[in-house]
Parts: C-alpha cells; structure tokens; sequence
C-alpha cells in the first residue's frame, strides 16, 4: 500500500480494493469523480479552491493535556484511547470558546485516529466536518489547510467509493453511511452549544445537519423529520414560536406518512400542544392537540415489545390533559385524566417510581384547588417519601415546593 501523508494513495488489493493495474481503474475514477461531486453537492458550502502550498512548521495555539495525550495514544496505536482523549479536548474547547480554530484542527485529529483504527467512514466524516468549518471560518489559517484537507477527502472518499459493497442480508446491525455520521457530528457539537446558551450557533450546526439529511435521504424521511423536531424545539427555546410550530408541523406531516411512528407522531403532536399551552395560551387548541396525541397512542396499544412504552405514552399525554382542566377549573374532568395517568404509572412502573411522586404533587395541587385538603396532604406526604427515596435532597426546589403546599394543606385543615 502507498501511503502519503498517512492515507493511502492506491493499491487497495488487501482490503478490496482496485488494484493500479486493473483495467478498469480509469472508469472507476471518472464514477469516482461523479462520487465526491455528489458527496461535495450534500455540504452548504464550496470546497473548491486552487491549491496552496501549506507554509512548512505552521504552528497552531497550544494544545491542551487531553490532546497531548491523545497524541500520545495515537502514537502507541492505541486508537481507541486517542479518540477519547481527543473527544475530551474537542468538547473543552466548545466549551470555552465557538470560534476557536482548535476545533477544526480536533476534528481531523479524530479523523485521523479513526482512520488509523481502520474506520474510514467515520474518518471521513470527521474530515468533511472540519473542512466545512474552515471553510466558513474565513481565516487564513483555515485556507492554508483546505487544499491539504481537501486531497485528503477525495482519496478517502475515492477508496470508500471503489470497495465492493458489503453484503449485509445476514445482519440486522445498521450500516452507518458518510452522510449519516456527519449529520451525528454536526448535532453532536449544536446540542453542546445549545448546552452552554449559545442557540445562534446552534442553528448551524442543526441546519447543516439536516440539509446533509435532506440530500442523502430526501424530505420525505424519519430522519429529517427528527432534525426539524431538533430545530422546532431550539426555536421554541428561544422564544420563537411562529418558527417552531412550522418545523414542527412539517415534522408531523412526515412522520404521519411513516409506519411504526406511532410514538414520534405523539411526541410531535405534544410539543405543538404545550407550545399552544404554556406560550400561546390557546387552551382549546392544545386539548385537541393532546387528544390526538392520545388516540394515536390508544390505536397503537397492541400485545408486543412496545405495548408499556406506548401506555407510558398515554400515561403522560392524560396527565398534560389534566393540567390543562386544572388550569381552566374544569376539576373533575382533570381528577379523570390525573387519576387514569396515576394509574397506569403506579401499574407498569411500581408504586414507589419518580414518576409516581411526581403524579402525586399534580394530585395534590389538584385536591387543593378542590378544598379537599386532607387528600391534598396525603398526596404530598407520599411525593416527599417517594422522592426523598430516589435521592433529592431537602435543598431540591421541588422537594422545598412540595413542603410549601403540604404546609398550606396542613394549616387550612386547621380551619
């Protein structure tokens, strides 16, 4: 095998590949040109740029520990450990700061431990994503690296392209393609900006994320409808409702179309319901939405693997439905939905579940609301021995919560 600056070149004989006699060789570099322009056409950006020569000794900022040791690892061929040292690094430095050119140089630092552990899709993945990202830095720092990237790329990619297909009828494990690991990269690092506030980023990296899906399994997908869910609920953080409701809504539509989406068809019809509950205070339309949701899940409660997930479903879908009668005074319809989700709970989980106590604090509010204050303390009482059970402190603000309203139930049963 070849090698040039640590990717091969030719000769793939080893691993399936051609070899550089075959005669077919130069066909298959033309389909493998049409190959990388497909792969160039999935990415918002141009990646063609004449060639520069790289300025020898370039130095970048100063890496820290966890990327030293990751190059200690790699030079030991200890991949795996490598990867992680500089997953470590990669995730420090997001922390820090969004901007930093570090990010890229980590990227491909993990590309290259993948590679060298012989995982050369997500190798290229990695690369992709970086490349991308300098590209859009506009640095020159990050131009003297794209030529140099960009070769890097099209071999990987040309030996991907030219290894026989993997024959995979005898397997149910998924084989992950490029374009699927890229769009995990890119909403990996959004979700850790969303992490630390910084939701204009975000919307980037998700963005991207899903035109890679958009291109590479079409708009009519399971998959890009997950992405517009992630974007409808980044827009509803930020207080931009109009935006979410419409990723949402067209997430729905797909999902809708979909067999075996029972589950995301609830939880889309969900999200729209407590965005039309808690911020557009439209009560009527979020009890329709929530009803749907629960039909949805009623019609899908059959004898199989998912039969508890889906009443688990239902469980929460009627607790939502009760809060909002709660919310419009309609209290015994919300004793009737409170009292099925407690229920199921206590039934398929266990009476002394998390989610049983958190049923109970609802119930008490409820009781309150209704002057039955002796149910009220009851119910808070059992919130307090559940929770405290599962571990929260007494400083917890649902545990100060809790004793706040079982304080109140406790002094009106005085009078």
């Amino acid at each position: 095998m070849v090698v040039t600056n640590g990717l091969p070149v030719n000769n793939f004989t080893s691993r399936g590949y051609l070899a550089e006699n075959d005669p077919k060789l130069k066909y298959r570099e033309a389909a493998d040109r049409r190959r990388r322009s497909r792969v160039r056409d999935i990415f918002p950006v141009l990646i063609l740029r004449k060639d520069r020569e790289i300025t020898p000794g370039f130095e970048t900022e100063e890496e820290n520990i966890d990327s030293k040791l990751g190059d200690d690892y790699k030079s030991k061929e200890l991949f795996d450990d490598a990867i992680n040292s500089y997953t470590d690094s990669l995730r420090s430095h997001l922390k820090k700061k969004a901007d930093s050119p570090q990010i890229q140089i980590l990227l491909g630092k993990i590309g290259n431990a993948y590679f060298s552990n012989e995982e050369e899709t997500t190798a290229l993945a990695h690369f992709l994503v970086s490349h991308r990202m300098f590209i859009e830095s506009y640095s020159e720092f990050g131009n003297l690296l794209c030529t140099k990237q960009k070769k890097v790329i099209s071999t990987l990619d040309s030996a991907l392209s030219s290894r026989p297909k993997r024959n995979t009828s005898m397997t149910d494990q998924k084989i992950f393609s490029v374009a699927d690991k890229v769009v995990q990269i890119e909403k990996s690092i959004g979700n850790i900006h969303v992490e630390y506030g910084r939701s204009e980023i975000a919307h980037k990296f998700y963005q991207n994320a899903y035109r890679v899906e958009l291109a590479d399994k079409g708009p009519h997908s399971s998959e890009t409808a997950d992405l517009l869910v992630d974007i409808g609920k980044l827009y509803n953080s930020e207080g931009k409702h109009d935006e979410a409701l419409q990723n949402l809504e067209q997430a729905l539509s797909i999902y809708a179309d979909q067999e075996d989406s029972q589950i995301k068809v609830s939880n889309t019809l969900k999200q729209i319901g407590h965005i039309c509950f808690e911020n557009l205070k439209k009560y009527d339309m979020a009890l329709s939405l929530y009803r749907q949701a629960s039909r949805v899940m009623i019609d899908s409660v059959i004898e199989d693997s998912n039969s508890f997930k889906h009443q688990l479903e239902i469980a929460e879908i009627q607790l939502c439905i009760g809060t909002i009668h709660m919310f419009l005074e309609n209290f015994l319809k919300a004793k009737e939905n409170m009292d099925k989700a407690f229920s199921i709970y206590c039934y398929i989980l266990g009476d002394d579940h998390e989610k049983v106590g958190h049923s109970y604090i609802r119930l008490g509010v409820l009781r309150m609301k209704m002057n039955k204050m002796k149910e009220a303390s009851d119910a808070f009482k059992n919130a307090l021995s559940i929770l405290r059970h599962k571990g929260f402190r007494s400083q917890h603000p649902l545990i100060i919560e809790i004793k706040k309203n079982l304080k109140r139930a406790e002094f009106f049963l005085k009078y």
